[in-house]
């Protein structure tokens, strides 16, 4: 009997700290995702930029595209027009800025809570990287990354999100084509954050099991899974999961600079943009100093 009052009162912990997690979305946890150590990562980036201020570079050193993508958040948007880009995000205080000293700027401290870089167009796809983008989340209140995504899709045809936050097991992908949303999915540990659209080929491939099936058949007959559900432990998604996802639907960050072929202007030196988000992104409750 004991052991049973024990399992429903961790049964209800569990449930407990789901809903809650529900609520504040991915948005209110990240700043301790930022001071717990991150994943190695192959990429080196040994070039600072100043911390408590941007100064602008007179001379930005132009440099051929880095390796990404572990503990990061970032979008993947099909278009080589990258000033487009950066005009559609409404990006404040905008430098133009190699791949090297931007990765670096957007993972420093001081500069992490509020700039991305817009990166040159790698094989025809422009990204956009860091954790200040705008975190999907399960309550429409406080969500900042839907509407940006589907505001983004009017203007290009195929945009994509990816968060990476191993430290935390926060992981989440989402996908616009045409216009329409395609694919919205996010987890943390075992607790299904959100589930909608029909599940992808490359998702299957990549080894996640959806939690509940409507039809059998393949790619597209899966129901949505409920926002709290429970995930099987073998089906849960990981920094690689992610990154392979990625790979299939533009392209895999981390293999950018190693294993992948870069074709065109994509292989030539170049220079991006860093710039500063806008206040509209910020999360409400003081995540983000404002705009």
């Amino acid at each position: 009997m004991l052991q049973s009052i024990e399992f429903v009162a961790l049964a209800v912990i569990v449930a407990a700290i789901g809903l809650y997690m529900m609520v504040i979305g991915i948005g209110r946890i990240i700043r301790a995702m930022r001071r717990a150590p991150r994943a190695a990562a192959p990429a080196v980036m040994p070039k600072l930029v100043a911390a408590a201020k941007l100064v602008p570079v007179a001379t930005p050193e132009a440099d051929s595209p880095l390796a990404f993508g572990w503990s990061t958040a970032w979008l993947a948007i099909r278009t080589r027009d990258t000033a487009k880009v950066v005009d559609a995000l409404g990006l404040k205080e905008r430098q133009r800025i190699g791949w090297q000293s931007g990765l670096a700027a957007v993972h420093d401290d001081g500069l992490a809570d509020d700039h991305v870089l817009v990166t040159p167009a790698v094989n025809g796809w422009t990204f956009v990287i860091g954790y200040a983008l705008p975190h999907p989340s399960a309550d429409p209140r406080s969500d900042r990354g839907g509407p940006l995504l589907a505001a983004l899709a009017r203007q290009f045809d195929d945009v994509q999100y990816f968060f990476s936050g191993p430290a935390l097991d926060l992981f989440a992908w989402s996908r616009y084509q045409s216009g329409t949303l395609m694919r919205r999915y996010a987890t943390a540990g075992v607790e299904t954050l959100f589930d909608e659209g029909m599940i992808t080929e490359a998702e299957l491939r990549h080894g996640l099991a959806p939690a509940r099936q409507s039809n059998p058949g393949g790619v597209g007959k899966w129901r949505p899974v409920l926002v709290g559900a429970v995930a099987s432990p073998h089906s849960l998604p990981s920094e690689d999961m992610l990154l392979q996802i990625a790979g299939a639907w533009s392209l895999n960050p981390s293999l950018i600079d190693t294993a992948m072929p870069l074709t065109g202007a994509g292989a030539a030196p170049a220079l991006g943009f860093l710039g500063r988000v806008p206040a509209t992104w910020r999360h409400r409750g003081g995540d983000r100093k404002a705009g």
